[in-house]
C-alpha cells in the first residue's frame, strides 16, 4: 500500500501539469489566431476601395484574446429562408437570405446569432452573421454598434 500512494500522487501531478501545459498552448495559438485575424481585418478596413474606413481617422480598439469567450456554436439551417434587404456599413442596401442561427452556451447563458446569405453583388453565396458588441441591446442600434463578420464554410 506504501508504494501505491507515492505512484497515485505523482500521477495526480504529472496529470495537472499536463493540462496545464496543454491550457496554456492553447490560449497561445487561440490568442495567435485572433491577432492574425484581426490584422487582416484592419487592412481591408483601412485600405479596401469598398471600406467605409479607407483613409479615415477611425480606430478599431479590441479587447486582449480571452479564450474563455472562445464558443462551439450550433448551426441550424433555416428551411424557410426569409428575402431581407439591409443596409450595409457602405451605405447601400442589399438583399440577403436569413439563412441559419448560431446557437451557443457562454457561462451559464445561451445565445443565439442569426446567419445571412448574401444574394447578389459581389458578395453573393458567402454569409456572415451579426453580433452586438455593447452590453445593453436596444431596439434601435446604431450601425457603429453592430460588428459583421464573414463566416468560412468548411466542408466535412
Amino acid at each position: 500500500m506504501r508504494g501505491i500512494l507515492p505512484i497515485i500522487l505523482l500521477s495526480i501531478l504529472l496529470s495537472i501539469l499536463y493540462y496545464l501545459y496543454n491550457s496554456n498552448q492553447e490560449y497561445k495559438e487561440y490568442s495567435k489566431n485572433i491577432k492574425e485575424f484581426r490584422e487582416n481585418r484592419e487592412k481591408y478596413l483601412y485600405n479596401s476601395s469598398s471600406s467605409p474606413l479607407k483613409d479615415s481617422d477611425y480606430v478599431v480598439e479590441y479587447y486582449e484574446p480571452n479564450i474563455n469567450f472562445k464558443v462551439i456554436a450550433r448551426v441550424s439551417q433555416k428551411t424557410d429562408m426569409d428575402t431581407i434587404i439591409m443596409a450595409t456599413s457602405t451605405g447601400k442596401t442589399e438583399k440577403f437570405l436569413d439563412f441559419a442561427s448560431l446557437g451557443f452556451k457562454l457561462g451559464r447563458s445561451e445565445f443565439s446569432m442569426p446567419v445571412y446569405k448574401y444574394i447578389e453583388g459581389e458578395n453573393m453565396g458567402k454569409l456572415f452573421f451579426v453580433f452586438w458588441i455593447k452590453q445593453t441591446i436596444t431596439p434601435l442600434m446604431k450601425e457603429e454598434d453592430i460588428l459583421m463578420l464573414t463566416l468560412k464554410m468548411q466542408k466535412g
